[in-house]
């Protein structure tokens, strides 16, 4: 069963508020379910954990361990390990001539991975409404009660 537009207008608000937590079922029978928790020490985000667990290695592509799932129900995050060195030699004599050398390409890559934590129930709720055949395990009663803010 499709998970309704008022569903997900529900589980928005109930993932929104301070102790939340929805389970989804995966077409391919994965186990997903998303609660708020802290990740430091005044930061609370959504966690999404795929049949109970998680692992950062899943979400890195050229990790022996990456999980092709968490494309689908984890955050993309990209970022450049070279930028601090580009900060630094930019300010040095002749380091924008070295830069600009095509052995130095390497510095400019920018490297995709994807992480378990969403910072706000919209973007998660976006991203999740975009897989087809996600099941909603958690009882509809209990979301529908979240629905109107």
């Amino acid at each position: 069963m499709t998970i309704s537009k008022e569903q997900w207008s529900g589980i928005q608000n109930s993932l929104g508020g301070l102790f939340a937590e929805v389970e989804f079922k995966m077409p391919s029978g994965e186990t997903i379910s998303v609660n708020k928790r802290l990740i430091a020490e005044n930061k609370m985000a959504l966690i999404v954990w795929i049949n109970g667990e998680r692992s950062d290695a899943w979400g890195m592509p050229k990790h022996e361990n990456y999980l092709p799932l968490t494309k689908l129900v984890w955050r993309r995050k990209t970022y450049r390990p070279g930028a601090a060195t580009i900060r630094k030699v930019s300010k040095m004599k002749g380091g924008k001539r070295w830069l600009k050398l095509k052995e130095n390409a390497y510095l400019y890559e920018v490297v995709e991975c994807w992480v378990c934590y969403f910072s706000s129930a919209a973007s998660l709720v976006r991203q999740f409404r975009k897989i087809e055949g996600l099941e909603l395990v958690t009882p509809v009663s209990e979301v529908m009660k979240h629905a109107e803010g």
